[in-house]
């Protein structure tokens, strides 16, 4: 992975990060984390709800965004996540619902996605490090 460019991380990213992942974290000792959309807060939260060391893992989340840019959505952001939708639907190559936003908000603000998700790649425009 290069230095240069804004890096948006995925939730099995961070999920990576948080359980210390070596593969992953020595990865990132070389680039500058920049950030993640909201989206992938948003799945971290309830995932962290629901798991058995819910203190525990609410606060290392609390810790980890300390750290990093949380990339809203927005009226482009919309338009993008329509875009990407359609485009899937008329390629008969459907993702997750939520990862359709991911990549929106991604492609929205010219990023590179990184992430452990091979789907990701039948998203036209969308730039990945992949996992």
């Amino acid at each position: 992975m290069q230095q240069t460019g804004l890096y948006l991380l995925d939730t099995n990213i961070v999920i990576g990060l948080l359980a210390s992942d070596s593969s992953i974290c020595n990865s990132f000792s070389s680039i500058q984390l920049s950030g993640l959309p909201i989206t992938v807060l948003g799945e971290l939260y309830f995932g962290a709800y629901l798991s058995s060391k819910k203190e525990k893992n609410i606060a290392a989340l609390q810790q980890l965004v300390k750290t990093l840019t949380v990339y809203q959505t927005s009226d482009d952001v919309s338009v993008k996540y329509g875009e990407v939708k359609s485009e899937l639907k008329n390629q008969g190559t459907p993702i997750p619902e939520n990862d359709i936003w991911i990549a929106a908000i991604t492609l929205s603000y010219q990023a590179t996605l990184v992430t452990r998700d091979s789907h990701f790649n039948n998203i036209k425009g969308l730039q990945i490090v992949p996992w």
